[in-house]
């Protein structure tokens, strides 16, 4: 298809990136062993965190993939409605005669 995408799909791809990137961050903390923050209140800043960009990414994800089914079925519905085929007759009709 030739079409746009969707900007949905887009802040899927967004929230996904930023969901990889806080993840990569997490584990380079975790494993750096850093005893600054001995009282694990990175980690649940972090948890929460993750949890919230996994669930906008699954959110997205579901709202992309329903937009597109629906817009799918718009154009497929459009395509086959009676008023955008053209008969046989309409054809004929519009085609330059031999005369």
């Amino acid at each position: 298809m030739g079409g746009s995408v969707n900007i949905v799909f887009r802040l899927t791809a967004v929230a996904a990136a930023l969901f990889i990137v806080t993840m990569f961050a997490y584990l380079v903390s975790a494993l750096s062993g850093d005893s600054r923050q001995a009282d694990g209140s990175q980690d649940q800043v972090f948890g929460v965190v993750l949890l919230l960009e996994a669930a906008a990414t699954i959110v997205l994800g579901v709202l992309a993939m329903a937009l597109d089914q629906r817009q799918s079925r718009r154009i497929k519905s459009e395509a086959t409605s009676p008023s955008r085929q053209r008969t046989a007759d309409d054809v004929k009709s519009t085609e330059p005669s031999n005369s």
